[in-house]
Formats: structure tokens, sequence, C-alpha cells
């Protein structure tokens, strides 16, 4: 009589294990090439709640912003300089406000230094050329966590100074913006791209490519790249929001004509009709089924026989 070995069963994990809080993933930004990238201003891709049309042709001048690309001809030597970004807009290391000549020659009206916020130094060379020259100067000081409240910052900084030397000057002189940080690669050129992303309706991707072809040495880490991200989800909000507040402001007075106290739907009022949606489930307390549509069902332990 022979004998059989019983069958047994154990369980075990269905995917290897992830020892680090989850993570988004990473953000590739692919490279442009030497395709010349053009921004056009349209009044009708920034929030009008923050800038008014004519504010915005002053800023803009409606003029229309061709890049530069710089990529293929970069010398390592060109990270010392100031480069143009926009014709009212240049980019570079705080160093190069050493070189009095050249803030002169460019007709700089104003100096905005971008600073680390956990070491803000008092800067000499600054102060000496805002002196020599007798232009104003901004510090922004920034986290490196908090990026997304420096680039409302640095958009109401440039956007009032130029619209400060148009009244002053009647029309007549535009201003002109040096913007630096302590190497002009990381906090500085994160500033530029959310100023072009705000006042030329940019996304992300096209924004990040008109500063890079033009600064070759710019350099935007994953955390740069999401605050980029929030930063656009936080502009076409406000654009379409702005957008639908004309019938808003109808629907609201109808509302107040017909004498209803409250037109706030509830949760049985939005989810009238998903229950059929379903498949007949009750779906009453569901509030956010959308976001299970699609997902594939995963184990994390399975049993096994051996």
């Amino acid at each position: 009589m022979s004998c059989q070995d019983p069958v047994q069963s154990a369980v075990i994990r269905s995917a290897a294990y992830s020892y680090r809080p989850p993570s988004p993933p990473k953000i590739t930004v692919p490279v442009q090439g030497q395709k010349t990238i053009k921004l056009e201003p349209s009044y009708d891709l920034v929030d009008p709640r923050k800038i008014s049309r004519e504010q915005f042709t002053i800023v803009t001048g409606n003029r229309t912003q061709i890049s530069v690309d710089r990529s293929t001809r970069w010398r390592y030597e060109q990270r010392r300089d100031a480069q143009h970004i926009l014709d009212f807009l240049s980019l570079g290391p705080t160093s190069i406000v050493r070189d009095h000549e050249f803030l002169r020659r460019e007709a700089f009206s104003m100096l905005v230094v971008v600073r680390d916020a956990r070491a803000p130094l008092n800067l000499p060379s600054v102060n000496k050329a805002t002196t020599a020259l007798d232009i104003p100067l901004c510090y922004i000081d920034v986290e490196p966590s908090q990026l997304v409240r420096a680039f409302h910052q640095v958009v109401s900084v440039i956007n009032t100074h130029l619209l400060s030397v148009h009244h002053m000057t009647a029309g007549t002189c535009r201003g002109k913006l040096l913007v630096t940080c302590d190497t002009g690669n990381m906090l500085s050129p994160s500033l530029v791209v959310a100023y072009v992303m705000a006042m030329f309706g940019q996304d992300m991707m096209a924004a990040v490519q008109f500063v890079s072809v033009q600064r070759f040495c710019a350099n935007f880490d994953e955390e740069a790249k999401q605050a980029f991200l929030t930063w656009q989800d936080l502009n076409n909000a406000g654009v379409t929001v702005a957008g639908q507040s004309h019938n808003a402001n109808d629907h609201m007075q109808a509302v107040f004509v017909q004498g209803k106290a409250n037109t706030k739907r509830d949760l049985d009022d939005m989810m009238e009709g998903v229950e059929e949606d379903v498949g007949g489930t009750n779906c009453d307390t569901v509030g956010d089924y959308d976001r299970f549509l699609g997902r594939r069902d995963f184990a994390p332990f399975i049993d096994v026989e051996y």
C-alpha cells in the first residue's frame, strides 16, 4: 500500500514589497530640437481676475516672443552670462550684477534676486549695483517645498514693475528686468517658467522648453516639475472659472428672482441616475465612483498548493 503525501497550502505575496512612501512618476520633458518656439500673447489664456485687458496689453505689448535656440552651440562658459528669455526679461546668475557696464548697456530697470529662504544671504555686490545704477531691487526668498507661493510673487513683482514704468513715463519707456539666483540654473529659471506659464497661457512642457533652449544650463528637479503641474492646474482653473463667471452671475440673478433659498446640489441630486449606470447597485453613498473605474483587480496575497 503506497503512501500519498498530503497536499499542503500556503499564502504568498502577489507582488514585491515597497519599502518607501509612494511617489509620483518622474516627469520627462522632451528635447525641443531646433524648432523655434513662439509665444503669442492672448488675453483669453490668462485669468482676467488677476490682470485687466489693458494691463495685459501694457505688460506683453501684444508682441510675439520667439525663442533663440542656444542649445546646439552652448558653451560651458555661458552659464556665467545672462540670456534674454523675453524681450523684457533676462535670466542669469547673481554674479552678473558685478558687471555694471553690462547692466547699463542692457538698460535694466529692475533686479529680481531669488534666494533660498533657508539661507537668505545679504549680497553686497547686488546692493552696490542697484545703488550705482539707481534701479530698484527685489529679493524673493523661496522655500524649495513652497515654490507655488513664489510663483504668485514673481508674477506680481514683474507685472507691477512693468506697469509702474509705463505709467511713470507716460508709455514712452518700457521696463526691463534681470532675474537671477546664485547659479542662475535652478531657482530663478523655475520662477521664469512660472511667469511664462501664467502670462502666455503655456503648459509646463512648452514653458520649460522655451526657457531651456535659451538658457541651456537651466535645471529643473522633480520637485519643481510637480510645482509646475500644480501651477498649470491653478492657471487653467482660473481661466475656466473666469470664463464661466458671466453665466454664473446671470444664473444667480435668476435664482434670486425666483426666490430660491439654496440651489447647491446635495449628494442625492448628484448621484441621481448613477444606480442605473453602474448596474443597479445601491450607490447612494458613493460620491466619487469614477475614480474606481478602469482599475484592475488586485489581490495582495494568493493561495498556493504544493
